[in-house]
């Protein structure tokens, strides 16, 4: 009997695994692309192309939000990782929780061009 509890309880902590990673896809994400646009153009336009066209890296060593855009694994997931770690390259931005959603659906809107 404790087998089947076991596997009973592994099926209900999967399922809540899959139902979590749901509530991250890129289709559920809240956001605003044009608020994330505005922001990224004052916070992040110095060193990074943020266009949609891509193009030339205003410093050589930032990639263009194109070019993060398109990479297979850029997902808003990752994308929120990356929001909320520090970056030696990168000056520490701290971003709210809606700040995040808007920068991460410019971001992901830009895949959709």
């Amino acid at each position: 009997m404790l087998s089947r509890s076991v596997s009973v309880s592994l099926g209900a902590v999967v399922f809540f695994i899959l139902g979590s990673m749901q509530a991250w896809s890129d289709e559920t994400l809240p956001g605003d692309p044009v608020a994330g646009r505005i922001f990224v153009e004052r916070e992040c336009g110095d060193c990074h192309d943020i266009s949609r066209e891509g193009g030339d890296y205003p410093l050589n060593a930032a990639p263009s939000f194109l070019d993060v855009a398109t990479e297979r694994s850029t997902t808003a997931l990752s994308l929120r990782v990356f929001l909320r770690s520090t970056h030696r390259e990168m000056p520490d931005l701290i971003l709210n929780r809606r700040e995040q959603d808007d920068v991460i659906a410019y971001i992901l809107s830009l895949r959709a061009e």
